[in-house]
């Protein structure tokens, strides 16, 4: 008896898991359909380089030494390449208290308006 109860639980986990990439693949399938609002990733890195720019903006460039092998993932709906995310500055809010070298993480976003990622 103890058994079913197993299999009855694995067949449900089992059934979740395609329903939910089911649901992901039709996902996909509208994102194709459509533009992509606003790519985006999450991401690990360094500051590479930091400059306040003419409008008081302070903009940094990143390197990825990808350690952990999860440095830079793109999001599965509206995904942002690597290269880039490389080739453009990122805004941020502040440049107080960071450095080149720094460790910074969070989530890129490339409004498609502008030149410029962002850090969220």
């Amino acid at each position: 008896m103890r058994l079913n109860a197993v299999w009855s639980k694995l067949f449900v986990v089992m059934g979740t898991f395609f329903a939910f990439e089911l649901g992901a693949f039709e996902l996909g399938a509208i994102e194709l359909a459509g533009a992509c609002e606003q790519p985006e990733a999450q991401f690990r890195g360094r500051v590479k380089s930091l400059e306040i720019a003419a409008d008081g903006e302070c903009r940094m460039r990143l390197t990825l030494n990808f350690q952990w092998g999860d440095d830079f993932v793109s999001s599965q709906i509206c995904p942002l390449d690597l290269d880039e995310a490389l080739a453009r500055s990122i805004r941020v809010a502040k440049c107080e208290g960071l450095r080149v070298g720094d460790a910074v993480s969070g989530y890129l976003i490339w409004p498609r308006d502008s030149e410029d990622l962002q850090l969220e």
